[in-house]
């Protein structure tokens, strides 16, 4: 008979976390939809979209060898959603941003062909398969769990947590903590320690938002790679450079946001590569 405890671990709790994955991957919906409707990103950062892609099809991928509808359930709303929001924002975006998304979607496109080439060719036994997948959907998952460190650096740096996301960040820290749970639970290593990983991530990012809530961001620094004017051109591709009157959008003079704990005039930098969903987005 099935104890209290293993219903908990091994039911309820991926549940949750399945339910969890996918209200963060659908978080940047309503941003998205505005984005679109204005033709302006706002604060949007584009730049996570085509990790969450290459991610989720990386955790669907492990979840068909080893037959888990949780990790299927997540990674394809979280696949869905991130094609979404780079095919629907992606002609909004200046020259530098599309370069880079290009270039991580191919780079991490081809990771997985070959990948699934040498488990394919090599007639792996399913023992092996699982291992090959699951080290190929935990370097995809901590190539994700990596993105706000560049944030967390430009905090400490500016003492200016106005650029992080409670919300997203709780989020985040919920999520790792009941994927941890699970995967201990089946005893699950490829689950269990990148989830430990983004957990502890996201506690370092609840500790920067207490202890930087009333910093005083410094000026100086670089624009933001997703800096965009409120008209675009109606014509784009990938990897092409739009311009407006005469100018590149990725050479405009980034709009400059105060900081809203000090009211300092806070570069566009810091609309922040974890905070996906924007300044304006809430959690529900």
């Amino acid at each position: 008979m099935i104890s209290a405890k293993e219903v908990v671990l091994e039911y309820i709790v991926p549940i949750l976390g399945t339910i969890i994955s996918c209200i963060m991957f659908l978080a940047s919906m309503p941003a998205v939809l505005k984005a679109r409707r204005t033709r302006d990103l706002g604060p949007l950062n584009l730049i996570p979209y085509p990790a969450i892609i290459v991610n989720c099809l990386g955790r669907v991928a492990y979840s068909y060898v080893i037959v888990n509808y949780y990790m299927l359930t997540a990674g394809s709303v979280g696949a869905i959603a991130g094609l979404f929001y780079t095919m629907t924002c992606s002609g909004l975006a200046p020259q530098r941003t599309l370069d880079i998304m290009a270039g991580m979607l191919v780079v991490l496109t081809t990771a997985m062909i070959v990948v699934g080439a040498v488990g394919s060719f090599r007639h792996l036994a399913h023992a092996e398969q699982r291992l090959l997948w699951g080290y190929a959907s935990n370097v995809l998952l901590m190539a994700y769990y990596a993105s706000p460190l560049s944030t967390i650096w430009t905090v400490l740096h500016t003492r200016c947590a106005a650029s992080l996301s409670v919300p997203m960040a709780a989020m985040n820290a919920l999520n790792g903590g009941l994927w941890l749970a699970y995967g201990l639970a089946i005893h699950d290593p490829f689950i269990w320690v990148t989830n430990g990983v983004g957990l502890g991530i996201a506690i370092i990012l609840l500790s920067c938002i207490i202890m930087f809530k009333n910093g005083q961001a410094e000026a100086g620094l670089a624009p933001a790679m997703n800096s965009s004017p409120s008209r675009q051109s109606n014509s784009f591709s990938m990897l092409g450079q739009r311009k407006e009157d005469g100018v590149e959008v990725g050479q405009r003079e980034p709009d400059r946001t105060p900081c809203p704990s000090t009211g300092e005039r806070m570069p566009e930098r810091y609309s922040p590569y974890w905070h996906m969903a924007g300044a304006s987005s809430k959690l529900t």
